[in-house]
């Protein structure tokens, strides 16, 4: 199970002013689990004001991106001020 799948047939999805805390799925994507299907991979903008905080999963504790397709997750600035993730 996923807090927030979010599968787009080749669309995008816009996220403003959402707060993502303290979720909890059992594999993976605590808040947002983002991938795709036959008729294409999703985008998901994550908008200002957006956070997530504290999500808990599996593997991949806020966002899962499903491997092996062309989704994709953004975040648009500005993005509000607070701890920042490295990029792997």
């Amino acid at each position: 199970t996923w807090a927030l799948p979010i599968y787009a047939v080749g669309g995008v999805t816009r996220l403003f002013n959402c707060r993502f805390e303290d979720n909890r799925a059992e594999q993976s994507g605590g808040a947002l689990y983002v991938g795709a299907d036959d008729n294409g991979a999703a985008t998901v903008q994550l908008g200002n004001r957006t956070v997530l905080l504290q999500n808990a999963a599996g593997a991949h504790s806020s966002i899962h991106i499903q491997p092996s397709t062309d989704a994709v997750v953004t975040h648009e600035l500005p993005a509000p001020p607070g701890p920042w993730a490295k990029a792997a």
